[in-house]
């Protein structure tokens, strides 16, 4: 317990508050990581695997430049957001897809959700579109460090992702408790 005196002189008052628990799951510290890119312009072609983000800078770097790493301190529990920014130059919608991946293991964040990024309203002009993602992942082992990984995948033409334009989060957040 915490405690501190309230008052001056002959009416000071003793309060106290609980000290938080140490130690106990999702009450620690917690642990996160960021990521921006792509590192260089590069296009996205068409394929059915995809092709992993290598981003340009990582906060806590990790071991290649496609990896997220997080160190989970407390919870186990982790959530990864951003948003990936594609450009169409053509003159047609194109399709795509934009997936998260554990330790290279693709998590269904929603499995078959196909996104559109519309074409360009002229020649010179690229059609930009920004998807953004959202998944929570529980049940990670605490002080085991994993990789997050963004796939992106495009479904009907070639399509580029401009310059640091994409970002990830990955951060540890508290064990719901309802």
């Amino acid at each position: 317990m915490g405690e501190f005196i309230f008052g001056r002189g002959r009416s000071k008052t003793a309060h106290s508050y609980p000290d938080p628990r140490q130690g106990a799951p999702g009450t620690g510290p917690f642990a996160r990581n960021f990521a921006t890119g792509p590192g260089g312009d590069g296009p996205i072609t068409v394929s059915t695997s995809g092709t992993q983000i290598p981003w340009g800078s990582v906060d806590v770097a990790g071991s290649s430049i496609q990896d997220v790493p997080i160190t989970p301190k407390s919870s186990g529990v982790i959530r990864i957001s951003g948003e990936v920014v594609f450009n169409n130059t053509t003159d047609a919608p194109l399709n795509v897809q934009v997936q998260v991946q554990i330790d290279n293991v693709t998590y269904l964040f929603p499995a078959d959700e196909t996104n559109t990024v519309d074409a360009a309203p002229a020649p010179e002009d690229a059609g930009r579109e920004a998807v953004p993602f959202l998944v929570q992942v529980p049940g990670l082992a605490i002080g085991t460090t994993v990789t997050v990984q963004v796939l992106v995948t495009s479904l009907t033409s070639e399509v580029t992702m401009p310059l640091n334009s994409s970002s990830v989060e990955v951060q540890e957040v508290a064990v719901s408790s309802g």
